[in-house]
């Protein structure tokens, strides 16, 4: 083969590879005002590819410039961008958006400076784009639904707290009012047990994840709202993991406690022992075991079997809902509840 057929092939091979070339490659060329800017650009070589694209013909573009193609190019930036690669020589690459009457969407430019011209590779990106465009506004959609929700839960919960703070005054208006020294006690009991529901109502609704909460702080607060309830002095001795309980064992833990403290609160102690309620919650391999045990008078002639207090009826089956079980011993008094984790 001599050289006129070697440039001959040559120039077929780029023919054909330019023109069957995925990307719509065009060649321009610079045109430039008395000042010696660059106002539009010339457009001198296009490939095959983008007449497939546009279902249009070689003529179409014949004497067309740049800015004759892409009237909007100025504003949405690409005019600059492939006139700092003439004057630069630097790449750029942009995601562009294009309308005519034949076609309507997205194409990926990547220009390099090419002689006094730039070649500006264009790729139709606009499946990917639109997929893009409407997966944000799906987003927004449930951005704004999202939103809707939490004020409305903000709401919901907002009622909620009021109505259990309603429900504590009235009960302690009633109690003020009666003289009956053992029906006193029963609302002063049920207005902690609603006491403690809110706290824990109150506590889960200001966090987003309730396993950030701290639990021997949360207990803390549980007490100290029983000990401002029955105003005795006594000492409250902690032993509490960090640990990551369910919301359902959260929620009957807390309840647990605030019985059994309450409980010890009502009946433990008299005025001349020096009160302590020990408090022990730890996990155990797969269980968790609570222990709360006092230095009181103990617990006098006790069956658990035929205990039929609402207190104790209430920890029986908080205790059976987590498949635990209830030991009691009577002197000290020591309550031993061990519930397995691992099958929640």
């Amino acid at each position: 083969m001599n050289k006129s057929e070697e440039i001959s092939t040559s120039s077929e091979l780029f023919s054909f590879i330019v023109n069957n070339a995925f990307d719509a490659i065009i060649y321009y060329t610079p045109v430039r005002g008395s000042d010696n800017n660059i106002i539009d650009f010339e457009l001198t070589f296009i490939n095959d590819t983008i007449l497939k694209h546009h279902n249009s013909k070689r003529e179409d573009y014949t004497g067309k410039t740049f800015l004759s193609l892409f009237p909007y190019a100025i504003k949405d930036g690409m005019f600059d961008a492939f006139n700092n690669v003439c004057e630069t020589g630097i790449p750029s690459e942009g995601v562009y958006y294009y309308e005519d009457d034949k076609f309507k969407g997205w194409y990926r430019s990547s220009a390099v400076k090419y002689d006094k011209g730039i070649i500006v590779y264009f790729r139709d990106v606009s499946e990917k784009e639109f997929l893009e465009q409407k997966l944000k506004e799906k987003n927004k959609e449930l951005e704004k639904l999202l939103n809707e929700k939490e004020n409305l839960l903000k709401e919901v919960n907002h009622r909620i707290k009021n109505n259990l703070q309603l429900l504590v005054g009235m009960l302690h208006l009633q109690s003020e009012s009666i003289n009956d020294p053992q029906l006193k006690e029963l609302l002063n009991t049920a207005s902690q047990r609603i006491i403690t529901v809110a706290k824990i109502h109150q506590k889960l609704y200001e966090r987003a994840n309730v396993f950030s909460i701290d639990l021997t702080l949360f207990i803390k607060e549980i007490i100290d709202s029983v000990q401002n309830l029955y105003k005795k002095s006594v000492e409250i001795k902690y032993d509490i993991d960090d640990i990551n309980l369910p919301l359902d064992y959260l929620v009957n833990v807390s309840l647990i406690i605030n019985e059994l403290i309450t409980n010890a609160f009502k009946h433990a102690f008299n005025e001349s022992n020096k009160g302590e309620i020990y408090i022990f919650l730890k996990q155990e391999e797969n269980n968790i075991k609570l222990i709360i045990r006092d230095n009181g008078k103990g617990i006098e002639n006790f069956d658990l079997e035929k205990g039929d207090s609402l207190g104790l009826l209430l920890i029986k089956s908080f205790v059976e809902q987590m498949s635990g079980t209830l030991e009691i011993n009577n002197s000290p008094a020591t309550f031993q509840i061990i519930f397995p984790l691992a099958e929640n």
